[in-house]
């Protein structure tokens, strides 16, 4: 993560610094706005995956494939299934790794995430979780949505499977 680090997320940083980060990710992203594909803006404007929790992950290292669904919300906005998928993405082994060590514990909480445009069609998608852990994906085509709503943010069954 280059802008939300986890000394960011911890508050680690006095009001000043912490606004200027804040500050400094969101000139970033309005100086590539108008570059960014229609899937990405959606990524950007996605309120709620804040304490999102693990429901699947889903690799596909054939297809460079990969399929993330949390699960999200709160009381006032209501609960939902949100999916993110990374097609054209680097699933090295490490990236592998990552993944499973953040998704096993379950009381994993997604924290914040920052897109970066490395060149024209292709992308880094950062995630920093707590209690611990930093993912940074990169692809080529990034896709989300809502899958449904729900009643509550209560998994009952957790799926992580990788296909080789």
């Amino acid at each position: 993560m280059k802008y939300f680090t986890r000394e960011w997320c911890n508050g680690r940083l006095n009001d000043e610094q912490y606004q200027k980060v804040k500050n400094s990710y969101r000139n970033y992203i309005n100086r590539i706005y108008s570059k960014l594909p229609a899937t990405i803006k959606k990524l950007l404007r996605q309120n709620g995956l804040h304490d999102s929790l693990f429901k699947s992950v889903l690799i596909d290292q054939r297809k460079n494939y990969l399929h993330i669904k949390f699960l999200s919300g709160d009381l006032q906005m209501g609960y939902f299934e949100f999916e993110i998928v990374y097609i054209g993405i680097n699933l090295s082994n490490k990236i592998i790794d990552d993944l499973f060590r953040i998704f096993r514990n379950e009381k994993t909480e997604f924290l914040y995430d920052e897109i970066r445009m490395i060149e024209k069609n292709k992308f880094e998608h950062s995630m920093i979780f707590y209690p611990k852990g930093e993912v940074e994906l990169t692809c080529k085509q990034i896709t989300c949505g809502i899958v449904k709503k729900i009643k509550n943010r209560e998994i009952k069954q957790r799926k992580f499977q990788v296909i080789v």
